[in-house]
């Protein structure tokens, strides 16, 4: 992991620098003013420091940017065998170890500047990454004749096939077992068929689909928020497509993800193709402004950064950009392809935005609905939309509780 930083004259030339010499999957670290030496700079505008990391590409050449001159050898003098030239993963590794990231990031977190911060934020995104990967790997090395996986006892036969189904269908085997003696004990209390039991748990479970209900003759504001990596900037254009498409609604945009080019990029690329006004904002301070240049629209929506919730300053600063504007409606993106204790962990730190509705996207990703049923059980929260496709705006439907307990139980032919 690399770190570059660029004295520029606004955002716009630090974007086009960084596209050009980074790439789109740069990460913009921070951004603040300096001031220009010399008495002259006071009429001056202040110029801007841009901290960007990145990975360097496979074929890129770290190459000096002045070579030195060539060494004289005396006559009698026998030159040295040359080096074999560092591969470009062995010159990433010598100048920038992980060490040296955390020790640099350590060191930055005390000084007084804010890039030690977002370095920190950089670093606590890693450790997430490998957080979610240590979850994959300890689902695939888990084989379901595990004993925490294996039915409880004294189970009906048909109690223990219903359990099984939803085992192989991505539920995970702390949720099924839960809802397998529900099952046994509901059934045989009322004398119900274990398999209506079951159905009907699911879909308490599942809860009602919370759309969006937007209130007419003012402006509605929606906030999207979730981690790196689920689709919540796609979701958002997806929501705008319906809304300026199908509901012939004034739409407008606001981008509070500043720290990657491509989410940039994107939002901006559709905005143009809607017609729809896009706002970037790089504090909560920012935001009222922001919605008084969209009174005149009908809904809008705000795309938040995506970063580790370990870190306090975002949780505040999510916490700030939902409060500056006063949003109507709060939508957790999570994908359904997250792995059981990352999803827990992800909504235990959005545990703060009480009255927030799920969208669960990439269900095209997925063999199952199973994990749905895993996020409904641990979020207690309502589900308003699913996704499942890059098509906008049409990869996106309103929730629907039975379609999804009929995907979930399908083996069982109830």
């Amino acid at each position: 992991m690399f770190v570059k930083s660029y004295i520029v004259k606004d955002m716009s030339e630090a974007m086009e620098k960084i596209r050009r010499e980074l790439g789109p999957e740069a990460v913009i670290l921070s951004n603040r003013e300096i001031k220009q030496k010399g008495v002259a700079a006071w009429f001056k505008k202040p110029l801007l420091e841009v901290m960007v990391a990145y990975e360097p590409a496979p074929d890129r050449r770290l190459v000096p940017e002045k070579a030195a001159p060539p060494r004289k050898y005396a006559p009698q003098e026998a030159k040295p065998a040359p080096a074999a030239p560092a591969r470009p993963a062995q010159r990433a590794e010598e100048n920038f170890r992980p060490a040296q990231f955390e020790k640099l990031s350590s060191e930055r977190a005390e000084a007084p500047s804010e890039d030690g911060k977002n370095l920190k934020q950089l670093y606590d995104r890693l450790s997430e990454i490998k957080g979610v990967v240590a979850d994959v790997a300890e689902k695939i090395n888990t084989p379901a004749s595990a004993p925490g996986k294996k039915p409880p006892q004294k189970l009906s036969a048909e109690v223990t096939r219903i359990y099984e189904t939803l085992v192989e269908h991505d539920v995970h085997f702390s949720v099924a077992r839960k809802l397998a003696r529900q099952t046994q004990e509901l059934s045989a209390r009322v004398g119900e068929d274990p398999s209506r039991v079951a159905q009907s748990l699911i879909l308490e479970t599942l809860g009602e689909s919370a759309a969006i209900r937007l209130k007419k003759y003012r402006m509605n504001v929606i906030a999207l928020v979730g981690p790196t990596g689920v689709g919540k900037t796609t979701t958002l254009v997806k929501l705008a497509g319906l809304f300026t498409i199908d509901q012939n609604l004034k739409v407008g945009l606001i981008n509070t993800d500043t720290y990657r080019v491509a989410a940039q990029e994107q939002i901006r690329t559709y905005a143009e193709i809607m017609d729809i006004p896009l706002h970037t904002l790089y504090a909560p301070e920012e935001t009222e402004s922001a919605l008084s240049e969209l009174d005149d629209r009908d809904v809008v929506l705000i795309d938040t950064a995506g970063k580790s919730m370990a870190n306090k300053e975002y949780a505040k600063e999510i916490e700030a950009y939902v409060s500056q504007s006063g949003a109507d409606e709060v939508l957790l993106t999570v994908s359904a392809s997250m792995g059981f204790s990352a999803c827990k962990s992800f909504l235990e730190q959005f545990a703060f935005l009480k009255n927030a509705k799920l969208v669960v996207t990439k269900l095209d990703e997925v063999a199952s609905w199973g994990n749905v049923l895993n996020i409904a059980y641990l979020a207690q929260r309502p589900i308003a939309y699913v996704t499942m496709g890059q098509n906008v705006p049409y990869d996106i439907e309103r929730f629907d509780a039975r379609k999804a307990v009929a995907n979930i139980l399908e083996s069982t032919g109830m």
